[in-house]
């Protein structure tokens, strides 16, 4: 090929990259970002302040997952829960006291017990809102990785999608699988890691733990967090006094500043090393997108992996970054606002009495 030529296609490839990198953000752009209650009206909008529907009827928005926004409506007397598709179109109303966001495709949901009114029973709908598996356990989680872990008086298990058992648990209690391992507990209330199999990994050896992020878990030991792989190795042994999960590379690890146990936070990377040198930070939030929220002296602002200043100390409230944006309000600068990595407003909701962040499932304002 000739040099000309190879110089047209690279050009060609580099305008079809730019091309697809703009097509991925107009889609992203059109998704829901919020919910927001103006003038005692819910509205959904998208990453550009464009609303995408409204509803009179709905009375609160609860929740964003799999293309299904989850809110709670009213008409005439009568309240209920529903999912609503992007376009604000009814998926389903299901037949519940409550329903959780849907989770590897499959939403949990609880009812009354018809014994005892003060007991829930819990099962799950399909997204077609089918009840996938029937309300008759006392106890479960969400669905991840195919899988959830049930129970009551007559078992204990992780069953699939269709309910059938796939892990009898006998004297064991468990939790969702991530990244191919769950936390199960034994009778004396140690806790160790199981694969998907249904074979122990990392024996019953712990008091308390956080799931696998990044290959690595949180494990406490005699009050103290420490850090353990895949196999069970330590990694960092158990120092700290507060500890969160791997995100990109970084975990926060924290150590009390007094006997009220107010946290100092700081940074390690994916070595075990601490960023920095020193921990201060009395909040955070971990990373995303490459920026970290974390809190000083009482504001809000914004990190990059070297612990260098990105966005300023200027906030009482934000939020992550996700798809480019965060949540940000200020009672000072009266700013309450999604912004960008430049610290510029994109969506001003100033004027919103309530804001719902859907891509966090979380109330803002």
């Amino acid at each position: 090929m000739m040099k000309s030529q190879i110089k047209i296609l690279g050009i060609f490839l580099l305008i079809l990259g730019c091309s697809l990198i703009s097509f991925a953000g107009e889609l992203t752009s059109h998704k829901p970002l919020a919910a927001v209650l103006q003038d005692s009206i819910w509205s959904v909008i998208d990453y550009k302040g464009n609303v995408l529907f409204k509803d009179t009827k709905i009375t609160d928005v609860l929740g964003y997952s799999e293309g299904a926004i989850r809110v709670r409506m009213k008409y005439d007397s009568l309240k209920f829960w529903a999912f609503l598709d992007e376009e604000g179109k009814v998926l389903f109303y299901p037949k519940s006291q409550i329903v959780y966001n849907f989770a590897d495709g499959m939403a949990l949901s609880t009812r009354h017990n018809p014994w005892s009114r003060t007991l829930e029973i819990f099962g799950y709908y399909d997204k077609s809102g089918n009840e996938a598996v029937p309300h008759i356990y006392d106890d479960a989680t969400n669905f991840s990785e195919g899988m959830a872990y049930v129970m009551n008086k007559d078992t204990s298990c992780y069953i699939d999608k269709s309910g059938s058992v796939v892990i009898p648990m006998q004297n064991l209690a468990g939790n969702e699988f991530k990244e191919g391992l769950a936390d199960v507990n034994n009778k004396d209330g140690k806790i160790g890691f199981m694969e998907k199999e249904g074979k122990m990994r990392i024996g019953f050896s712990f008091d308390e733990v956080k799931p696998f992020s990044e290959s690595k878990a949180i494990f406490n030991r005699y009050g103290r967090f420490g850090f353990i792989d895949s196999s069970g190795k330590v990694i960092l042994k158990p120092i700290f006094d507060f500890a969160d999960s791997f995100s990109e590379g970084y975990a926060f690890v924290g150590f009390a500043e007094d006997t009220l146990f107010t946290p100092k936070w700081g940074f390690i990377d994916s070595k075990c090393n601490l960023v920095g040198d020193t921990v201060k930070y009395t909040d955070q939030k971990g990373f995303s997108e490459g920026l970290a929220a974390v809190k000083l002296q009482n504001k809000w602002g914004f990190i990059d992996y070297k612990d260098q200043s990105v966005i300023p100390f200027d906030y009482d409230l934000v939020s992550s970054f996700k798809n480019g944006l965060a949540w940000a309000l200020s009672k000072d600068k009266k700013v309450s606002a999604f912004i960008n990595k430049n610290g510029e407003i994109v969506v001003d909701l100033t004027k919103a009495k309530r804001v719902f962040d859907l891509r966090w499932n979380t109330r803002v304002k």
